[in-house]
């Protein structure tokens, strides 16, 4: 749906749309990211809120999202959406936070922990706020220079709804800083789900696909388990750089059984990796990878060994 258009504007057609009850959902489009019109759009039912720039293989990607009840959203968009938040203090905890929490035989629990990749929110909805690459999703950089990506964060509490998925945003945010416009989405932990929501990105052109979560030794961290088959040629000293550093600081870091490889995909071979689920872990995968992502790309393509 257009903003502007002849007659009723599209946000209000949205919201006419959505106080009938239609059952379809609406992505706005615009030239511009105006505060006003974002604000105005989403507030009056919109799925999610894209710009003209975005190319054809954005916008039917988008669409399939949104049918699946993910909220698409351009780069420039969800990163002022994650300012705002950021920018919000969080509420002060309860003085008797102990006494909220007890454990079984009525002994209070311990403080809850602010390092947790997922932040307990009730019953509240949960944050799906995909990123949209801003390249032309068929290259390894388009005209602004940038990585067609894909955040995927793997949480049964996040994806039903009873936590809020933080590093999910948090490795978006990183690897916008390196040159990747990623996609965000939120999926239950599985094989099944995890392999799925590869392909989806892989078909949707995305060159390196980032998952946090799932792979410590727990039995439902399957993250590898679904990532594995879908590789051609693993990278275990990416996958073991990023661990090293996580056991610098968390010594549990080398329980992570988090892959790297590479797999063929509708942009071309791409990246996948594994991070922990830990706001630290992602922090630490980003960090090891963003030196390398473009010089492993560029590999891929055919480009020529740097000298030693």
């Amino acid at each position: 749906m257009d903003v502007r258009m002849p007659g009723t504007d599209g946000i209000e057609a949205t919201r006419r749309i959505v106080e009938r009850g239609r059952p379809c959902r609406v992505i706005m489009l615009n030239t511009f990211d105006l505060d006003r019109h974002v604000y105005d759009a989403l507030t009056a039912g919109a799925s999610g809120f894209l710009l003209k720039e975005a190319s054809a293989q954005q916008l039917v990607g988008a669409v399939g999202r949104a049918a699946d009840g993910e909220a698409p959203l351009a780069p420039p968009v969800l990163t002022r959406i994650i300012h705002r938040y950021l920018e919000r203090a969080p509420a002060p905890e309860p003085a008797n936070l102990q006494s909220l929490s007890p454990r079984a035989g009525g002994a209070p629990g311990p403080p809850a922990r602010r390092d947790r990749p997922c932040r307990w929110l009730g019953r509240a909805p949960r944050y799906r706020g995909p990123v949209t690459s801003d390249d032309d999703g068929g290259s390894t950089r388009g005209d602004h220079g940038r990585v067609a990506g894909a955040v995927i964060t793997v949480s049964d509490r996040c994806a039903r709804g009873e936590a809020e998925d933080r590093s999910g945003p948090l490795a978006a945010a990183l690897l916008a800083e390196a040159g990747v416009s990623a996609e965000v989405v939120v999926v239950p932990d599985g094989v099944d789900s995890v392999r799925r929501a590869i392909r989806r990105a892989l078909a949707a052109g995305a060159r390196v696909v980032l998952t946090t979560g799932g792979t410590g030794i727990g039995p439902r961290d399957l993250t590898p388990e679904g990532t594995g088959p879908l590789l051609v040629r693993e990278l275990p000293g990416l996958a073991d750089a990023i661990r090293a550093r996580g056991a610098a600081t968390v010594p549990a870091a080398v329980l992570s059984r988090g892959l790297a490889g590479i797999t063929p995909g509708a942009g071309g071979e791409a990246l996948v990796v594994n991070a922990p689920g830990s706001p630290g872990g992602v922090r630490d995968s980003v960090a090891v990878l963003a030196p390398l992502v473009h010089h492993i790309l560029d590999q891929l393509g055919g480009g020529a060994h740097e000298p030693s």
